[in-house]
């Protein structure tokens, strides 16, 4: 389960309030072979919303997945009802061609101010595949939710990013 509870700046490792279930396990992504787990939290910033990702599911195979919560930036980030979690991953082993098993990831910006995930995945969903490391941009949609199931492959070419419209009204 994925839990948040109140500390201090002085001592952020004492709780100061009681503990609180943001998600646990209940959908069947996150229930593959017995494992039943969410873990594995990280957190993403934007100005409106506040996002946590997080794993579920087998984490020894192609199945493991990554989930993720989100609450508006200000919002009662205590209050387990006001936290809103995706019913499906937002990455997976249909996200990214070559990729399966996608799980404990870690976000961060660049220099260019583009976010990032990094996390481990298997190339192959038959068989036990070493874990590696696996990273790729992530956009976010019109809604301002990120989007990170793009593939290298289907990401923004550099020379698409500046687009002109020129409309002549006769």
């Amino acid at each position: 389960m994925v839990c948040i509870a109140e500390t201090t700046v002085a001592d952020p490792t004492r709780l100061i309030s009681e503990p609180v279930v943001l998600t646990r396990p209940l959908y069947g992504w996150e229930n593959v072979h017995g494992t039943i787990n969410n873990e594995g939290p990280y957190p993403l910033l934007t100005d409106e919303t506040v996002y946590i990702t997080y794993s579920g599911g087998d984490s020894r195979g192609y199945t493991y997945s990554i989930g993720m919560l989100s609450i508006p930036r200000g919002g009662d980030y205590l209050d387990a009802s006001a936290w809103s979690k995706a019913i499906t991953p937002v990455l997976n082993y249909r996200s990214v061609e070559g990729l399966c098993g996608a799980g404990h990831n870690s976000l961060f910006t660049d220099y260019d101010g583009n976010t990032w995930i990094c996390y481990h995945a298997v190339a192959s969903p038959v068989g036990h595949d070493v874990v590696s490391s696996a990273m790729h941009r992530v956009h976010f949609g019109r809604d301002g939710i990120p989007v990170f199931n793009l593939s290298p492959a289907r990401d923004l070419r550099e020379e698409l990013t500046d687009v002109r419209l020129e409309v002549v009204v006769p």
